[in-house]
């Protein structure tokens, strides 16, 4: 095969993937079991070993984990940021590597090194309409090869996905608390 041949493959496989992360984010299922299968999604797009998805309390600044894969036993455990981190990663709202030197990792003070223990590489971070939800982050890549610009692009738009289905069941969440 051609290289032209093998990254059409490559964004076929992508598309496709995309299109059963739409619909799996849709699904009547129980929301746990959604955000665990669209985990899985993203971790073998990226061919990683390891995903955990964070979500966000706003009141407290305190992100906790909902799913993950390839991980030891991490409940209970979280990761705590600043109101003044949070407006700037609203801001910047795009995947950043956890070895760079983006000013957004620095934000994210202690839990950095918790994200780094836990094995994350890169992260995404989950927002709609200028409100954090949660984080996504994934380890290297089987490969060891690093995350190109084009994966990049990629996790962000699957996380807009999961961020949609996280919206989503807050709301229903924030409704269902009010009654």
């Amino acid at each position: 095969m051609s290289g032209v041949d093998l990254s059409l493959e490559r964004l076929l496989f992508n598309l496709n993937t995309l299109a059963e992360l739409g619909e799996e984010i849709t699904s009547p299922k129980d929301f746990t079991r959604v955000v665990k299968s669209s985990l899985y999604m993203v971790m073998g797009t990226f061919s990683a070993s390891k995903g955990i998805v964070f979500q966000y309390d706003q009141g407290d600044g305190l992100f906790t984990q909902i799913a993950s894969k390839g991980l030891s036993d991490v409940r209970g455990a979280g990761l705590k940021i600043g109101k003044d981190a949070a407006t700037a990663i609203i801001r910047n709202n795009k995947p950043v590597d956890l070895k760079s030197a983006d000013p957004i990792i620095a934000l994210l003070g202690p839990g950095r090194e918790f994200l780094e223990r836990l094995g994350a590489r890169v992260l995404a971070f989950l927002i709609v309409k200028d409100e954090l939800l949660g984080l996504i982050a994934v380890s290297d890549k089987f490969s060891g090869e690093d995350y190109t610009l084009y994966e990049y692009k990629l996790l962000s738009v699957m996380g807009q996905h999961i961020s949609f289905s996280l919206h989503s069941h807050t709301l229903l969440m924030r409704l269902m608390y009010r009654y």
